[in-house]
């Protein structure tokens, strides 16, 4: 039996490679950074063809940071880090999934059992208590139209807007400023090229008239959530129509381009798999990183720290 392709070579600004590296080799190659001829790493497949690729970059303080990329270049994962085995793992467990051959390498499954499949899930969680309470979540992600714009397209009351992050969307409201049960509080803050509207009250960044307002004239838009009873859902539209809407579980055909590596209940199983299905917080974490590869930009922490703008959805404004 001929040996499996090559999948990645490392190599660093002065020169060293290895090819196919392991946890360990990384480690020392991460190591082994320094300023000023010697500061950063890449990752990335032998043949120079467009593919996933990494970059490890030694800072000016001693950290490093991480960076992930997809073919078209577009940045997926931009964490700094201080903890040179932490990197080493995060990257194995990376190239493990992204492996352009798939080959099954030795001992996968104890080179990346540490890590949580629920990495962007539990993320969003620490930042908003009804996602890891299992009470709901509502987003659109929208191409080409500006913060306000959105809000606009949105039926957001413009006077309502107020800067704040995440954490802090339920504070400030002043006696009868209060929104009622039922109106839309929403967040919009840009995400890379698109612009990202958090629902936190009500869902109606999710409804197939409000995407159609968002992707009019040429564009795009990618909505989902869910609601204490379930209903996970993933929708895409562009240039005012749905093109897709359905079970999170469903992956949009005009998306599947972009599921390489990625497991979805139904779609590209994984043989390995024991139990043959996801839990929930799997399910969403997986169409969270599909998210980030067709907007270019998974929803991180500087993100979800950042402020950005709050408004207010008048009560009854969508059907």
């Amino acid at each position: 039996m001929s040996p499996p392709e090559l999948c990645f070579r490392a190599e660093t600004e002065d020169g060293t490679i290895v090819n196919d590296p392991s946890e360990d080799s990384i480690h020392t190659l991460i190591k082994g950074l320094a300023l000023p001829d010697n500061s950063f790493l890449t990752i990335e497949p032998p043949d120079g063809s467009p593919a996933w690729f990494a970059v490890i970059s030694l800072l000016p303080d001693g950290a490093y940071e991480v960076e992930y990329r997809d073919p078209a270049r577009g940045v997926h994962d931009l964490t700094p880090e201080n903890d040179r085995s932490r990197i080493a793992r995060e990257v194995t467990m990376w190239l493990t999934r992204t492996c352009r051959f798939h080959e099954r390498r030795p001992g996968l499954r104890s080179v990346t059992a540490w890590r949580s499949p629920t990495r962007l899930y539990d993320l969003l969680g620490t930042y908003w208590s009804p996602v890891a309470a299992g009470l709901g979540f509502a987003a659109v992600w929208c191409e080409g139209v500006s913060i306000e714009e959105t809000a606009r397209r949105l039926r957001a009351d413009l006077s309502s807007a107020t800067p704040c992050t995440l954490r802090g969307i339920g504070h400030g409201f002043d006696g009868d400023a209060r929104p009622g049960d039922r109106a839309g509080i929403i967040l919009v803050g840009e995400a890379g090229t698109w612009t990202l509207a958090v629902q936190v009250q009500e869902m109606d960044v999710t409804s197939e008239p409000a995407l159609s307002a968002l992707s009019r004239s040429g564009g795009r838009v990618l909505s989902m959530g869910w609601h204490v009873n379930g209903a996970h859902r993933i929708t895409y539209a562009v240039d005012g129509l749905v093109v897709s809407s359905a079970p999170m579980e469903k992956i949009p055909a005009p998306l599947e381009q972009h599921m390489e590596g990625l497991s979805m209940p139904g779609v590209n199983w994984d043989e390995d798999d024991e139990d043959g299905d996801f839990s929930t917080e799997e399910m969403i974490d997986t169409a969270l990183v599909l998210v980030g590869r067709v907007t270019g930009r998974e929803l991180d922490k500087k993100w979800l720290d950042a402020i950005h703008t709050r408004y207010v959805i008048p009560e009854g404004t969508w059907p």
